[in-house]
């Protein structure tokens, strides 16, 4: 588990951002924008918690926020969205009561919003190039705090949202068969089948959608035989594992068999035409 609570992080970095901006000193601009992107990477990391047990171990070490939201945007199209939160009692189970009772909002900071904001703050931390230096072209004073204002009063709102990190969803979850990881995957309506894949080993697997909301997890494997062809025992290899270099020993043999590239030449048919043309040079050179 993370030893970080990033939605504190990132309120003491919104902080110390206003604070900067508030000293009227232009030179103090440069560490607003500063703590204002640490702000959105703590706001990045803390939506991926809520979707960790579905992430391969791989995409904990991604850091800048416009590559997290696109990984977490592949699993789930609405990880960036705005989203409120209301709840009611059942009257009887499955029958909706009226009326309900609004939790409040979640303000998440969209993909969108990262993009325009995210790399702009980086720009103020760096000296000009040369170019621009000589041409005059640097953002002045005023629209470096216009923007870094924008950007805070985004993150304050997220900030301030009552609930957050909402991720309600309908998901398939499977003990992996190669390692015994938990998988949890979750099932975008209207869709017939979905890839996953185990966020320890990646272990690739395709879930099937059956009838009366029942899955079929079904190991992405495929068979291969020993290349002793008086053997020819199969094997079923999972997909990822049917690389160059990669071997197995039969168990019915005791070879030792390894998937190799290899390259296979045949060469092109003559023609008529070009056969007829071979005959003539050699009468001429005769």
């Amino acid at each position: 588990m993370a030893k970080i609570n990033y939605r504190h992080h990132a309120r003491q970095a919104h902080q110390r951002a206003d604070a900067e901006m508030a000293s009227g000193d232009d030179e103090r601009l440069k560490y607003a924008a500063l703590e204002l992107r640490i702000a959105m990477e703590s706001l990045a990391y803390e939506r991926v918690l809520s979707y960790r047990s579905e992430l391969p171990a791989d995409k904990l070490n991604v850091w800048q926020p416009r590559k997290i939201m696109e990984v977490l945007l592949e699993l789930d199209p609405k990880a960036d969205k705005t989203s409120s939160l209301a709840v009611a009692r059942e009257s009887s189970p499955g029958v909706r009561a009226e009326p309900f009772k609004s939790m409040g909002t979640d303000r998440v900071v969209s993909n969108k919003e990262i993009k325009k904001y995210y790399d702009k703050l980086g720009s103020y931390l760096h000296a000009p190039t040369v170019k621009q230096a000589e041409s005059g072209d640097t953002t002045p004073p005023d629209r470096v705090r216009e923007r870094c204002r924008q950007i805070a009063d985004i993150i304050g709102e997220a900030l301030a949202s009552p609930v957050f990190n909402i991720n309600i969803r309908n998901s398939a979850t499977l003990p992996c068969e190669r390692c015994g990881e938990q998988i949890v995957r979750r099932m975008p309506p209207g869709e017939d089948d979905v890839d996953a894949a185990c966020p320890k080993c990646e272990a690739p697997y395709t879930i099937v959608q059956l009838e009366g909301n029942k899955v079929e997890w079904r190991p992405q494997q495929g068979e291969l035989r020993c290349g002793d062809t008086s053997c020819a025992t199969p094997v079923f290899t999972w997909r990822d594992e049917i690389t160059a270099g990669a071997h197995w020993t039969c168990d019915e043999c005791g070879g030792t068999n390894v998937i190799a590239l290899g390259l296979q030449f045949t060469a092109a048919e003559k023609s008529e035409a070009d056969s007829d043309a071979s005959e003539v040079e050699a009468e001429e050179g005769d």
